[in-house]
């Protein structure tokens, strides 16, 4: 699961402008939310309520996780399906570059 790694980044590199928010696309998990982001100690925003179909569409959702990196523009710079072991050290990496660090 990538959503620590996600976290620790987050804390790691906010003071550098590096936001997260998180999509949850299955509103039958809306209510476990709240354990999920204790349980992980996630503190980055996650959104409910997104429009399954069209994100399916917009982003070619074929399966999750599934993760974008954006510039300031909103811009996406670099997508990431799925989780696999070592995928964090990917994202970093796109992050840091992200950053220019």
């Amino acid at each position: 699961m990538e959503l620590p790694y996600i976290q620790q980044y987050y804390e790691k590199y906010a003071d550098q402008g590096f936001r997260v928010v998180a999509v949850n696309i299955y509103p039958d998990q809306d209510e476990m939310l709240p354990a999920w982001r204790e349980r992980l100690g996630l503190e980055f925003p996650i959104l409910v309520g997104a429009d399954l179909d069209r994100i399916i569409e917009d982003y070619r959702l074929e399966s999750t996780p599934l993760n974008f990196l954006l510039d300031s523009e909103g811009k996406i710079i670099k997508r990431f399906d799925q989780y696999y072991p070592g995928a964090e050290k990917e994202i970093e990496e796109a992050v840091r570059q992200a950053l220019g660090i």
